[in-house]
């Protein structure tokens, strides 16, 4: 991804700012648009990766699974109780994996948005560079009275057409922005829940190993939950 996607953005707004000194409200309308839509695509790029770098979520499912298969294959902890922790350690897991691939998702998202606002940075660079174009022809045809007439009135009406158009475009990224802002809370919401019920496990099941032990009151089996580890 080229890193000057962002230098674009600017280097396009500014150009439009600039030309706004002569060619007036129209082009200073264009300018402020073209500002809304300054981003930078390489930290979005950035941002991609970081998304879908899942291995956090990855040692949760590890650590959950190797505590649920010690329950079952070296505590054998049977009953209603087991079969209950048991689910809850299952149905961890499986939250985990879709908060995972939720993850990538909106990581493919990201890398795709990359790409587009990279290729919008031309765009803004082109309409600066253009605007900065009509300026030359707006002062050569005031110098001229053969077209001192004519060619105002057309840049105005073509600095109307464009404002239009890029008005349209201006709302489409705000929607779209506002849109990928409410998933990523979203994704970082549930993501900060699975870390809050990983710590919820860890400190109501701390196994170590595979003793079991007879409740001093029922007699009944249970295992050993006195030491604070789960390894």
């Amino acid at each position: 991804m080229d890193v000057g996607g962002r230098e674009r953005f600017i280097t396009g707004a500014t150009l439009a700012a600039a030309s706004a000194a002569v060619l007036g409200p129209a082009a200073a309308a264009i300018a402020a648009i073209l500002w809304t839509l300054v981003a930078n695509p390489g930290t979005m790029a950035d941002a991609k990766d970081k998304w879908q770098n899942n291995g956090e979520l990855d040692a949760l499912q590890e650590s959950v699974n190797d505590l649920n298969r010690r329950l079952t294959e070296v505590a054998n902890w049977e009953g209603g109780t087991a079969e209950t922790v048991k689910q809850i350690l299952k149905q961890f897991v499986t939250q985990t994996v879709e908060l995972a691939q939720q993850r990538t998702e909106l990581g493919n998202v990201l890398g795709s948005s990359a790409k587009w606002y990279d290729r919008l940075s031309w765009f803004v660079l082109t309409v600066g560079t253009a605007m900065m174009g009509l300026v030359t022809l707006q002062i050569l045809s005031n110098t001229n009275p053969l077209t001192f007439a004519t060619v105002p009135a057309a840049i105005q009406a073509t600095l109307q057409a464009l404002r239009t158009s890029i008005m349209g475009l201006g709302k489409h990224m705000l929607k779209f922005g506002m849109a990928a802002v409410m998933i990523v809370f979203g994704i970082q919401s549930l993501t900060a829940q699975m870390g809050m019920k990983f710590q919820g496990l860890q400190a109501g099941m701390h196994y170590q190993g595979a003793k079991l032990t007879n409740d001093p009151k029922s007699g009944a089996l249970t295992p050993v939950m006195d030491t604070p580890k789960l390894t």
